[in-house]
């Protein structure tokens, strides 16, 4: 994950691309603040991360988001 995101957004900075306003994650906890570290990093910590996860018992439709904010349900 953190390869992915240092390689793709390093580019948007190198290129002076177009932000995307945010960024959605696959990925619980972890996940998430691994993105957000990268972001940081390349100095794009105000884009907004979300991740998304399974709930705790992984029930289909039960997911959990994180955001800056903390958990969403």
């Amino acid at each position: 994950m953190r390869e992915v995101l240092q390689r793709r957004y390093r580019k948007v900075v190198e290129n002076q691309e177009v932000l995307p306003d945010l960024v959605l994650v696959d990925g619980g906890k972890g996940q998430y603040r691994i993105a957000q570290e990268v972001l940081d990093e390349l100095l794009l910590g105000d884009i907004p991360v979300v991740a998304v996860a399974k709930g705790r018992d992984r029930k289909a439709g039960a997911k959990n988001s994180m955001s800056p904010g903390g958990t969403l349900h």
